[in-house]
């Protein structure tokens, strides 16, 4: 029961995470560029663009759900610790290298 309360936390913490990188590139006023953008809409986007978005926003959630699952009473704290912030960091990371090339 104590092991899917803390990958039930693990679930939050990546549903939050998620939530606040959508939030964050939503309402940011993003400078525009000369560059052209491409995107598509719905309706005219391929099965693969789908599963992409599906897997950015769902990917931290199921990471810190197998993280906390599996780091339960076989890891230290700060061995928890180490690993809970680099998952994080790389995560962010990786959401805004796409910005960063883009904007160059």
């Amino acid at each position: 029961m104590k092991q899917a309360a803390v990958g039930i936390a693990g679930f939050l913490y990546g549903l939050v995470l998620s939530f606040v990188y959508v939030f964050v590139a939503s309402h940011y006023n993003w400078s525009p560029t000369d560059k052209m953008s491409v995107s598509c809409y719905p309706n005219d986007c391929g099965i693969f663009s789908r599963v992409a978005l599906v897997l950015d926003v769902c990917a931290p959630i199921l990471i810190f759900t197998v993280l906390n699952v599996v780091a339960w009473k076989r890891w230290p704290a700060k061995r928890w610790l180490i690993y809970f912030g680099c998952a994080t960091t790389v995560i962010c990371a990786y959401w805004l290298i796409g910005y960063v090339i883009e904007r160059r």
